[in-house]
């Protein structure tokens, strides 16, 4: 093929009349794409959190048996173990209490409060928790 014949194919224009590209042919070809890509990212982030949360479950419970274990050694040698450790120990063997966590103390959050970093709206005198934590901080180092 000669230069010739290349640019009479090049300049040739096609006789059929096909519509412009709008904007729904360009949005019907990616959607599936873009469906896939949101369902990939909200799968592995649910297992992100699913793995999180059963590696925390799993820490607990062996903190829990190397307490308990501790707590069978001691009691197992010949040393006595103070009551005030046993004590201590037992607490922190102990699993939460449905009691000790008030599910009907929960403060409405908006994803705008969290974008813009605006504080929750809590009644009138009342303090956060985050609040309630710095004054007695504060207070400890006055008081030393």
């Amino acid at each position: 093929m000669d230069m010739k014949e290349r640019r009479e194919l090049c300049n040739h224009k096609s006789t059929s009349k096909a519509p412009p590209p709008t904007r729904a042919m360009f949005f019907s070809a990616y959607w599936p794409h873009a469906v896939y890509a949101a369902a990939i990212t909200s799968l592995s982030i649910h297992l992100v959190t699913t793995r999180r949360a059963i590696s925390d479950d799993h820490a607990r419970v062996e903190a829990r048996t190397s307490i308990l274990n501790s707590i069978t050694e001691q009691l197992r040698s010949d040393t006595p173990l103070s009551k005030e450790e046993l004590e201590r120990l037992k607490k922190l063997a102990q699993l939460p209490k449905e009691g000790d966590i008030d599910p009907t103390k929960t403060v409405e959050l908006k994803w705008t409060d969290v974008i813009f970093r605006r504080k929750p709206n809590l009644k009138d005198g009342e303090l956060s928790d985050w609040d309630k934590k710095d004054i007695a901080n504060f207070q400890r180092e006055a008081e030393k």
